[in-house]
């Protein structure tokens, strides 16, 4: 978590640094929750999701493997578009289960929530003449349900997939 000086309008901007499989950052957004949405943060800070992702091309995951099987890079399942992006294998099992790509699949539709309780959430205040702020922290008490049920419903079970991520 991060924070820095007040804007101008008067909000303090929170960087929350996080992954999908952080069960951690999970429990300490379920403890944040009640302070945001209704709570008296809403009116006094801008939340921030952000998300770990590894630069693969400085990982040399872009190259293939030497002497491997045509196609296949150096990272394999841990990254998605021709290696360039790449998280951690959550099970830390390169062959089975969950992998790297999985978790950057949830980090976009994470970031997708955020972006649509943000946005929806700042026209229904306009219309009902709220505060920019107030809106944000309804968005960011939104994002965090999302995030916390995600953990419970999702992860805590060994998915992460667009399917589990839609039911929530």
């Amino acid at each position: 978590m991060a924070w820095d000086l007040p804007l101008p309008s008067g909000e303090v901007p929170i960087e929350i640094w996080t992954e999908p499989n952080d069960a951690p950052a999970s429990d300490f957004l379920q403890a944040l929750l009640p302070y945001f949405g209704s709570g008296f943060m809403s009116e006094f800070t801008a939340l921030e999701p952000r998300f770990f992702v590894w630069d693969g091309a400085g990982l040399n995951c872009t190259q293939p493997i030497p002497g491997g099987p045509g196609g296949g890079l150096q990272c394999g399942s841990q990254c998605v578009n021709w290696g360039l992006y790449c998280a951690v294998d959550p099970d830390n099992d390169l062959e089975r289960g969950l992998s790297g790509a999985d978790v950057l699949g949830e980090v976009v539709r994470s970031d997708c929530v955020f972006h649509a309780a943000n946005s929806s959430s700042f026209q229904r205040r306009k219309r009902q003449g709220g505060s920019a702020a107030t809106a944000a922290g309804h968005a960011s008490a939104k994002w965090m349900q999302y995030s916390t049920k995600f953990a419970e419903r999702c992860l805590e079970r060994g998915y992460i997939s667009p399917e589990c991520s839609t039911t929530v």
